[in-house]
Parts: C-alpha cells; structure tokens; sequence
C-alpha cells in the first residue's frame, strides 16, 4: 500500500477520536473568552431544550408536594410561572439570547470556569456520543453527538432532578 494512504487512514482516525476534546476545548474557551457567537455555534438549542422539557415534566409528574412544584416552576424565572407550560417556559430560557447574557454576566473571577470546572470528567459513550459531566455538589452531563461525521454539537444536557428530589425535605 502508498505510505500516504497510510497516513492519510491514520490521520482521519486520530481527528475522528480527538475531534470531541476539540469541541470541548473549544466551547471552553468560547466561554472563557465571552464569545457567545462562537459557543453558540456548538449547541442544538432545540436538542437541549427537549432534553430539558423530558427531565422537568418527569420531575413533575413524580408525587410530589406541590410547594415543590411552585420552587422548580419559580427557578425557571420565566415571566408569569403560573400561566405558562413548563415547554414554553423552557422555549424562552433556552435561548442564545439567555446564553448571551449569562456569557455578560460572568465576567466575575470568581464565578468563573477554573471553579467550576475543577471535577470534570469525560468519555466516549459509542462512536457518535461524548459525555463531559461537571461534578460539583451534583452531576450535570452534557452529552455531545456526533454532527456531519467529524463535528460536535451539544445536544443533551442531564440535569440532577432523581437526585433533587430525592434529597428534598419531606
């Protein structure tokens, strides 16, 4: 076989298993930088969305007391909880617009990513799935999937609701 084949073969399977940790570094520094256009470009916002809508309606559709309830629709802070789905409400905090402002407002070092991102642990879970979770108090997965063979999207975001409510005062 041409030794360039070779290369060529050995190349493309190098980008295809490092290409996640790419992505990865470079959503950080997209946020470390406060360049939302940038971040933007790597999240599905209606992938997480749904994601999101999936957790919370499962959250709530648990027995559980309804002071519960009114909190995590509160923690939402979307305009007039009481009147919107839980789906609208998720449509309008999931948004670029919000990511834009929360890029504005870390600014502060203190709230910044070298904290944050202190116990981060990542893996493959298949050829077309990566998962980076963020552990601090709790776990929130964000799980990456595979887009047009050698790019990256945010697609899913696991939030800690089993363990929110299991923890809560009864």
């Amino acid at each position: 076989m041409n030794i360039r084949f070779i290369l060529l073969i050995g190349f493309l399977s190098s980008y295809l298993f490092i290409s996640p940790y790419i992505t990865v570094n470079r959503m950080l520094g997209a946020t470390n930088d406060h360049d939302a256009e940038k971040l933007i470009r790597y999240i599905d916002f209606p992938a997480v969305r749904d994601s999101v809508k999936d957790q919370l309606k499962k959250l709530l559709k648990l027995d559980m007391p309804r002071d519960l309830q009114k909190v995590i629709l509160l923690a939402i802070s979307a305009p007039q909880p009481k009147t919107l789905e839980v789906e609208e409400m998720i449509d309008l905090v999931i948004t670029d617009k919000s990511l834009r402002a929360l890029l504005v407002n870390m600014k502060n070092k203190e709230a910044g990513l070298d904290r944050l991102l202190s116990e981060v642990t990542m893996g493959w879970h298949g050829f077309n799935k990566y998962t980076v979770t963020v552990k601090r108090g709790r776990e929130v997965k964000f799980i990456l999937t595979r887009n047009k063979l050698i790019f990256w999207k945010l697609t899913k975001v696991v939030l800690p609701i089993d363990q929110i409510y299991l923890q809560r005062r009864i």
